[in-house]
């Protein structure tokens, strides 16, 4: 028995082994929660593999949290997964213009491409959230 049986927790990024929201969905699992991932785009794929590595094996959606048609769809997709609660919800999504901002250029990185990476990486914590709050407890 773990902290989280029979809870529910939506994990967001995963696409390496080592990243924190593999390591999260990988915790939370052996935990006793039921974990259900996303990513999207070229990343779906990697996630796809990713998540064999996990016990059990977690269903994985394709969500752009960046997308309103993606974000409007998600309580009907959890719910067709027979998820009719979520007990917690993990942003763990990061994005950088490598070009621009990587590298020891963060310093010089451009407005358009800081904003970009707020866009990506920050702001959608709030329409995820708001996004799944019809399914809070």
């Amino acid at each position: 028995m773990g902290i989280l049986d029979g809870k529910t927790i939506l994990v967001t990024g995963v696409t390496m082994n080592t990243s924190i929201a593999y390591k999260v969905a990988e915790i939370a699992a052996a935990e006793g929660a039921t974990v259900i991932v996303s990513n999207f785009g070229r990343a779906l794929s990697l996630t796809n593999r990713i998540v064999r590595r996990l016990d059990p094996t977690p269903p994985v959606l394709e969500l752009a949290v960046t997308n309103a048609e993606h974000l409007a769809e998600l309580p009907g997709q959890l719910r067709g997964l027979g998820v009719d609660r979520l007990d917690g919800v993990v942003h763990s999504i990061a994005f950088a213009n490598p070009e621009t901002a990587l590298g020891g250029k963060f310093l010089t990185t451009p407005f358009e491409d800081v904003a970009g990476s707020v866009h990506i990486s920050a702001y959608p914590l709030v329409s995820l959230t708001m996004a799944c709050k019809p399914l809070s407890g």
